[in-house]
């Protein structure tokens, strides 16, 4: 992990309709998640296993219901489908933001 990617951080995050997410990074920029395509490229080892193996389906009604920080480096978000196990790191976030 780069120096720079120690330092990423999180000034602000909040909901800005249904199914987006804004993020203010320390660095400045201001980015913008659907979160129905996070949920889709949820990194978790059930959602990758369940993609390879052709069965990965969400639906298009999905939308978080709570972000929660993961130390200083990631946040997690809990979707309406139940799902709460994927880990969204802050340079992986930050890079497609």
């Amino acid at each position: 992990m780069s120096e720079q990617e120690r330092e990423l951080g999180v000034v602000r995050i909040w909901q800005e309709d249904a199914v987006h997410l804004g993020v203010v990074w320390t660095d400045g920029k201001q980015s913008s998640f659907d979160t129905r395509l996070l949920r889709q490229l949820c990194p978790c080892a059930v959602c990758e296993a369940d993609r390879q193996a052709g069965r990965f389906v969400v639906g298009d009604d999905v939308v978080p219901l709570r972000v929660q920080s993961v130390g200083n480096y990631a946040m997690k978000i809990v979707f309406s489908d139940g799902h709460d196990t994927g880990i969204f790191e802050y340079a992986w976030l930050h890079e497609r933001g």
